[in-house]
């Protein structure tokens, strides 16, 4: 028998005297960092189960989820699991919602808009969906519209005006005011032509002399009258009514009213003063181009009835950093290109660059690549730099197309979503009763009502 020796024997003794103190003395058992027994949730998501926690659920106890009465009915007794017949590859997003505390986050491969009706369907509350439509760029930002007058009689016209969809009163006023606004334009552009020139412009005595018509007698003139009288009216009306009047003064489209009008009333005052008018007179009523550019900057207020026209401004507006960058090089370049051109092509002399002003046009031409042909330079020379100031232009309209482009696809699609969603909350989405308990606290109020029968249960009247 072989022996281990001294220090084997020493060492099992040792062991042995540890094995009994431990046997005597047993150690306290360790602490479970959990208060109480775990609470497993099963939840089946079209086929896919998830398992978590109630007390995970339970974070957010106003949502469907966290929710116990309105949860248990998709409670399936058979399989011990709840039951959703909704979309899968969203509903990862949302359970991680829970476990995180409030981290959503959407999934690449599922859409904005899907996953904003997951959102909606297990009601995770306003302030995030807010939030969720924020980030993905789907919410419309508030517009900058005055708000109504407290008054009653005063709201009363002011929504005439400025509500299209408060009555069909305001309907049909809103017609009236865009029908007079195509109207002046239309009669603006009518004056400018030729033959009503020349109808306008008829001799008035024997010796041969030409004068302008008679106001009285100009159908042009009245039809501006009547435009002008309407305008005014709508002016006097909005300042009376407006909560605000410092941003009624303020309004754009307000200062283009008021400038027409009192152009008007000026080109009327040199009419009526004179019964005979002079050669000076008609010089003066003549040069009044200013007068008749307002009344084509009318065109302008229709933007106020269109949608997708405020869309387009509000655009410009939030990529107006962009596009100031895109003027300035624009500038710059023109500078350039001109200064280099007029200086290559001066020995020339059939040259056309006679001055650096005159050679704007023809940078500003070729830089946009439309390139008419007025203006061309001769020298090899200037021919390669005509050639970069092209190239040169298209990189600056990269500058700020692109931005404006993004800004402008973002706005349209918040504003064909919120159109959908309008166009669904008035339609109504009570087709089964999964449908009416998942939807919003404000659909459910309306969409579901529950009645007791005789044995006291509950019965869904859908």
């Amino acid at each position: 028998m072989l022996s281990r020796g001294q220090g084997a024997s020493r060492r099992g003794a040792t062991s042995r005297s540890r094995r009994r103190r431990r046997e005597d003395n047993p150690p306290a058992p360790r602490r479970s960092a959990l208060v109480g027994p775990v609470q497993k949730v099963v939840i089946n998501v079209s086929g896919l189960r998830f398992v978590t926690t109630m007390a995970t659920l339970e974070t957010y106890p106003d949502s469907l989820l966290g929710d116990n009465r309105r949860r248990k009915w998709y409670y399936d007794a058979n399989k011990n699991e709840y039951f959703f017949d909704r979309h899968r590859p969203s509903f990862e997003a949302i359970l991680q919602y829970y476990q995180t505390g409030g981290v959503l986050q959407r999934p690449e491969e599922v859409p904005a808009e899907v996953f904003l009706d997951e959102l909606e369907f297990y009601d995770v509350g306003e302030e995030t969906l807010q939030r969720y439509k924020e980030e993905e760029g789907m919410e419309l930002p508030p517009p900058e519209l005055l708000p109504p007058p407290e008054d009653e009689r005063l709201k009363k016209i002011w929504l005439l005006f400025n509500e299209p969809k408060s009555s069909i009163l305001a309907q049909i006023v809103t017609s009236i005011c865009v029908v007079m606004i195509l109207m002046s334009v239309v009669v603006t552009c009518m004056e400018t032509m030729p033959e009503v020139q020349q109808w306008l412009h008829t001799p008035t005595n024997g010796s041969g002399g030409t004068a302008y018509l008679p106001v009285t007698k100009n159908p042009f003139f009245v039809a501006e009258t009547i435009y002008v009288a309407w305008f005014t009216l709508e002016l006097v009306l909005g300042f009376v009514t407006c909560s605000d009047r410092c941003r009624f003064v303020k309004d754009y489209v307000n200062v283009l009213d008021f400038i027409g009008i009192v152009l008007y009333f000026a080109e009327l005052g040199m009419e009526v003063t004179s019964s005979h008018p002079t050669d000076q007179i008609n010089r003066i009523v003549s040069a009044m181009w200013i007068a008749r550019l307002v009344r084509m900057l009318r065109i302008v207020k229709v933007t106020r009835y269109s949608g997708d026209m405020q869309l387009f401004w509000k655009a410009m507006t939030n990529s107006m950093t962009a596009i100031i960058l895109f003027f300035f090089m624009t500038t710059v370049l023109m500078v350039l290109f001109s200064c280099v051109v007029y200086y290559t092509e001066i020995d020339d002399p059939d040259t056309k660059f006679t001055s650096i002003p005159e050679t704007f046009w023809w940078a500003i031409v070729t830089m946009i690549n439309i390139g008419y042909g007025d203006y061309y330079p001769r020298t090899i020379v200037g021919k390669i730099v005509g050639s970069i100031a092209a190239i040169a232009g298209i990189v600056a309209l990269c500058l700020g197309i692109p931005e404006f482009m993004e800004c402008y696809i973002h706005l349209y699609e918040a504003a064909r979503y919120h159109k959908r969603y309008s166009q669904r909350k008035n339609f109504d989405m009570a087709s089964s009763k999964f449908g009416a308990l998942g939807s919003s606290k404000a659909a459910r109020k309306r969409n579901l009502s529950r009645n007791r029968d005789k044995n006291r249960t509950f019965k869904l009247v859908l």
